[in-house]
């Protein structure tokens, strides 16, 4: 059996094991719980996992759990001890030092930093006391994607981004320099519901790939993303800071342009891997289409 029908064959086990990883962040996740929801042998599910995951469930885990944390401390609703106990830290100790290390601060610094900044994004402010981001002008091209829609807390995107990622793994295709990860967002958070926000995560592809005539597609479906002139921002940190970007855009860049914004979803556009990057480091391109 050749690696591609092997990792057809894994596909829909590993998917389940993601699902149940992302709705059960809160309890804790048994190797040996997950190998029989994957139904393989505990002897080899973590081997087979991370064969295909490029980490291990613990890696897993511990990533999701401390990007869920850094956005209940950009919340503010809960002290830094909840924070800490829904992360699944025993001890408030613990917590601070995976923290620490993911971050490069403590947990209580980076929530005080957040504030500050929250606060100092004033409506109509002005661009030359608050020019946080870089922001370029520019045309960007047409590209199609094999996406996955996701309804609920773009916090939790993450889980479409893997299915879309098993899927490609389980076709054989090989990233080329020019592949980029990419999510679509129709609307806002602030307005909108969480359970009712609208989102599409997915990768870019070769104009000649027929979906449907690929392995395993079942949800992946093609979306045509349209190029044109766009309004650029790149922001650099955690993806749990990306809402903070969008609010600086629209209240004071926006406010003091002369630009018409086009009938079209903002998108992002990730440059690098948030399984390997440290979250300060990683970049996003938030793209905001223009007339």
């Amino acid at each position: 059996m050749n690696q591609r029908v092997q990792l057809v064959k894994y596909q829909a086990r590993l998917e389940r094991v993601l699902d149940y990883i992302q709705d059960h962040l809160d309890e804790p996740l048994d190797l040996n719980h997950l190998a029989e929801i994957a139904c393989f042998s505990p002897f080899h599910f973590h081997r087979v996992y991370r064969a295909v995951m490029q980490e291990t469930v613990a890696e897993t885990v511990r990533r999701l759990r401390l990007h869920r944390a850094c956005g209940d401390l950009i919340a503010n609703q809960l002290s830094i001890g909840d924070v800490a106990s829904r992360a699944g830290y025993g001890s408030l100790e613990a917590f601070n030092r995976s923290f620490r290390k993911a971050y490069d601060m403590p947990p209580g610094e980076y929530r005080t930093k957040q504030i500050d900044q929250a606060y100092s994004l004033k409506p109509y402010s002005s661009l030359k006391d608050d020019n946080m981001y870089n922001v370029t002008i520019g045309d960007v091209p047409s590209v199609r994607l094999a996406a996955i829609a996701h309804k609920g807390s773009y916090m939790d995107i993450g889980k479409a981004f893997e299915k879309v990622y098993i899927w490609a793994m389980c076709n054989e295709f090989t990233p080329e320099p020019e592949t980029r990860a990419i999510g679509i967002y129709y609307d806002d958070p602030e307005s909108v519901k969480e359970s009712e926000l609208r989102s599409h995560a997915g990768f870019t592809i070769s104009g000649d790939l027929d979906i449907s005539k690929t392995q395993n597609a079942g949800d992946i479906e093609e979306v045509d993303l349209k190029g044109g002139r766009a309004a650029t921002l790149e922001h650099v940190g955690p993806y749990a800071e990306l809402e903070k970007a969008y609010d600086w855009f629209y209240r004071t860049w926006l406010m003091e342009q002369n630009f018409e914004l086009a009938d079209l979803p903002p998108f992002e556009v990730y440059i690098n891997d948030p399984k390997t990057t440290p979250p300060q480091e990683l970049i996003t391109k938030i793209n905001i289409m223009l007339k």
